[in-house]
């Protein structure tokens, strides 16, 4: 790709990001948009999660953290593919570059740092007969970018550079972070004080008889 149509995508990409970002409520609710996202957008990130040029890379993932936020009710197949053909095969593969790498660590970090998300993520995919044990997939293969064994063919070896080893050693710290987010997040997901609507109910409604009481 030429440099001029390089830039059209990056600056096309960013309107995306600040549109998902600054839109409203009703906007996000649109039948319009959601089709949309799904039958055009979803389709461009797939392309451009595996382009060459790192600015493109970035921005895609960046919009797909931004869908995965407001969106992911509307998305469940779509998030699916992404993580399971797309970042985890990243991640997975020798041949994969260590920016890209890098860059969906990110994308984990940023997903595992949310306990709503992960909860979420485990309900809708490891607990359904039908889906992929998405959550220990991702958890497999963090742990095995932590332990050093998914680095590229660049990194293995005794005869590695002194790159590719500092490189190494960044993917695998990036990678322990991951998991220690998932281990906080999952902490403060089990220790949130569960709504009773009952019990709200209830407290209501006492209240309302304590109001009742009182004299004018």
């Amino acid at each position: 790709a030429s440099p001029l149509q390089v830039q059209s995508k990056v600056l096309s990409l960013e309107f995306l990001l600040s549109i998902l970002e600054h839109s409203g409520p009703s906007f996000r609710a649109s039948d319009k948009f959601l089709f949309a996202i799904r039958q055009y957008l979803c389709v461009s990130l797939l392309n451009n999660c595996t382009d060459g040029h790192t600015q493109v890379v970035d921005l895609s993932l960046q919009i797909f953290v931004r869908l995965i936020a407001q969106f992911k009710d509307h998305l469940k197949a779509e998030i699916e593919v992404f993580i399971s053909n797309i970042f985890l095969r990243i991640l997975e593969s020798e041949n994969s570059t260590f920016e890209h790498k890098r860059l969906v660590l990110e994308v984990f970090h940023a997903i595992c740092q949310d306990p709503q998300a992960l909860v979420e993520i485990f309900l809708n995919y490891d607990c359904n007969l039908e889906n992929v044990d998405l959550f220990r997939r991702i958890v497999l293969c963090l742990a095995k970018v932590a332990k050093g064994l998914a680095q590229g063919s660049d990194g293995e070896g005794g005869g590695q550079s002194k790159k590719s080893s500092e490189e190494g050693s960044r993917l695998r710290f990036k990678g322990i972070e991951c998991l220690v987010a998932i281990t906080h997040s999952l902490m403060r997901s089990s220790s949130a004080e569960p709504t009773d609507p009952a019990a709200s109910a209830a407290g209501s409604g006492a209240a309302a008889e304590t109001e009742g009481d009182m004299p004018p």
